[in-house]
Order: C-alpha cells, then structure tokens, then sequence
C-alpha cells in the first residue's frame, strides 16, 4: 500500500472527548494505492486497486455502547467522504466527517451539514438483528444513495469476549449527484442504541 494522499488527521489530530464520556483519536489512509497477490486454492493472481485505512483509539467503551453508522465513501471522481453518524443520546453532537478532494485538500463536515436516511431495513436469519439497509445521505449540496452490494454482510463472533459480538459491516455501491463505492459499519442495532450490557 502507498499513499497517494496526506493522511486524514480527523479532529485536528488531538483526542476529541465525547459528549457522553470517553475519547478518541481517529486517523483515515484514503486512496492507497494498493498492488499484490491474492491466492485462492493454491493459485496466485495479481491484483489492483485502492485501499482505505483508518486507525481510531483510545477510550472508546461509552461509544461502543451508544452504536453508530459509519460510512467510508469512495467517489468516481476521485473524492473520499467518512461520515460518522452515531445513535444513542448526544448523537447529533457527535455527528461528524471529512471531505477530502481529488487534490488532497480536507476539510471537516459536522452534524449540521449532513443528513443520513435509512432507505431500507433486513433482517439476519441468522442473529434475528434488524439493520439499516440502503441510506440516502445529503451532504451540503450533495445527494448520495448508498446501497448493500450483498445484503448479508453480517459479522458474528463465536465468544462472547467482544463487547459487541454482532455487527453488519460490507462493500456497497453509490449513485446520485456522483457514483461511487462504500464501506458501511453499523454496530449497536442488535440491542437499542444505548445498553450494550444486559443481565
């Protein structure tokens, strides 16, 4: 993986306290370009592409227990937008994102300048858990529909270490104003959005 843009210093680069406690440090690698080789059943095939890489850390318990919507957003035109729409309480505070254009200039987007809507929901047969599917997100003067490339992208742990354990994360495609592809994570619709812990 190399870069091909500087890295993406989300809140400045310095620890952003939450409204509802902990705090994050939280970097994004967007548009590495990426070469290599994939070997499926013992042949070796060369591949191509662009990689996103993000690093976040730090006090992170009270966010994992609120549950959010994550969106890694890749457009045609060479743009890369990373949304962060967290539920639970303060959640519109805590709303937040970057812009980052095609020359590698970021800049930062709040709560106030976009706006998600789930399109759709599917249920897992295998956890019972019901899930956003599809989003349309305006974006200043932006519309994006995002949609599932594969509905059932869901994740489920076989222990019960992670405080988490089932989640829905997966490549998606986006149309609108511009095309493109996503990542989405959604975590803590398997149990409110607030309450990861139950007796």
């Amino acid at each position: 993986l190399e870069e091909t843009k500087a890295p993406v210093m989300h809140y400045g680069g310095g620890p952003h306290p939450y409204c509802f406690g902990g705090y994050t440090y939280y970097y994004s690698r967007v548009n590495m370009a990426t070469t290599g080789t994939l070997t499926i059943d013992g042949v070796a095939h060369k591949v191509t592409g662009t990689s996103w890489f993000d690093r976040q850390y730090g006090d992170l318990i009270e966010a994992i227990t609120q549950g959010w919507q994550w969106f890694a957003i890749e457009l045609d035109d060479n743009t890369q937008i990373m949304l962060y729409d967290l539920l639970g309480k303060g959640a519109k505070v805590e709303q937040a994102g970057s812009i980052t254009d095609a020359t590698g200039h970021t800049r930062d987007v709040t709560g106030d300048d976009f706006k998600v809507e789930q399109l759709g929901h599917w249920k897992s047969p295998t956890t019972g858990t019901t899930y956003p599917s599809g989003w349309r997100i305006t974006l200043q003067d932006m519309t994006l529909v995002v949609e599932p490339m594969v509905q059932d992208q869901e994740l489920c742990a076989k222990h019960g270490f992670w405080i988490g354990p089932e989640y829905w994360e997966g490549a998606c495609s986006v149309s609108g104003d511009v095309s493109g592809k996503a990542y989405v994570e959604l975590n803590g619709f398997g149990r409110g959005p607030e309450g990861t812990f139950r007796p």
